[in-house]
């Protein structure tokens, strides 16, 4: 099996920080890059982002010079109908974390915030999010180790240089924590893939922040798991940082059962 992840956010960095992904095993994931390179050469769209589908930049660039905004919309708006359809198709389940950055920001300026939580969220919504697959994976039965693949970019080296270190502090859900590797987006249609959820989640986050329930409804029957970071959660996190740190005796792992 394998975890493809992306990470989404807001203009500015200063709403919300998202990860997420879509996890299933090779077999689904060969016929839906099939499928969506397919449908994408049918626009001749070479890769898929999604922030690029929204403002029909980049790639989707390509469709205003040849057919101008107006119709440029309407195809990009099919388009994304059919990719959502060839996600549902198939046996794919997503997982989804939602980091709200003004909470992390508050809590990270208390006492001993800024020893437990790095200024950038991103690899702590990203271990995150790895840790809730593999321990989905292991509740579930899964007997074998899980592929984690995430977008490449500068920061990727750093989840890299830590994967044995992440296993070495999650002990419970280290039997799960296969490979990890990076990919570039552009050539990655599983990353596509993701790369469409983790945005549909930020949106959805974004709204609200304007006063709207949290909906993302149209993938029930796909959602796995979908969290939050609340005020409660962070501080007990940076809590249960410092206990493990300061603690006379060895605090004992416990095991997947007990998570």
């Amino acid at each position: 099996m394998a975890f493809y992840m992306d990470d989404s956010a807001d203009e500015k960095r200063q709403k919300v920080f998202v990860v997420a992904g879509f996890i299933g095993d090779t077999e689904e994931w060969f016929e839906v890059e099939r499928h969506w390179n397919a449908r994408l050469e049918r626009d001749g769209l070479a890769y898929f982002r999604a922030t690029e589908h929204n403002s029909l930049t980049g790639e989707f660039l390509k469709l205003v010079k040849a057919y101008g905004p107006h119709k440029a919309r309407e195809i990009a708006t099919n388009l994304i109908s059919d990719l959502k359809g060839i996600i549902k198709s198939h046996q794919l389940y997503a997982f989804c974390f939602i980091g709200p950055l003004a909470i992390y920001q508050d809590v990270r300026t208390r006492e001993f915030g800024e020893n437990c939580l790095r200024k950038d969220p991103y690899i702590e919504g990203h271990e995150q999010i790895i840790f809730n697959v593999a321990k989905s994976a292991g509740k579930a039965g899964v007997n074998h180790p899980i592929a984690f693949v995430f977008d490449e970019h500068s920061k990727a080296s750093q989840l890299i240089a830590g994967w044995a270190q992440l296993k070495s502090r999650l002990p419970a859900t280290a039997p799960w924590l296969g490979s990890a590797s990076v990919m570039d987006d552009k050539n990655c249609a599983p990353i596509q893939v993701s790369d469409l959820i983790a945005n549909v989640a930020k949106r959805a986050f974004e709204k609200t922040l304007e006063g709207s329930e949290f909906e993302m409804d149209e993938w029930r029957e796909r959602l796995a798991w979908v969290a939050y970071w609340n005020e409660e959660y962070l501080q007990a996190l940076v809590d249960t940082s410092i206990d493990f740190h300061t603690s006379p005796v060895a605090i004992p792992p416990r095991s997947i059962d007990e998570l």
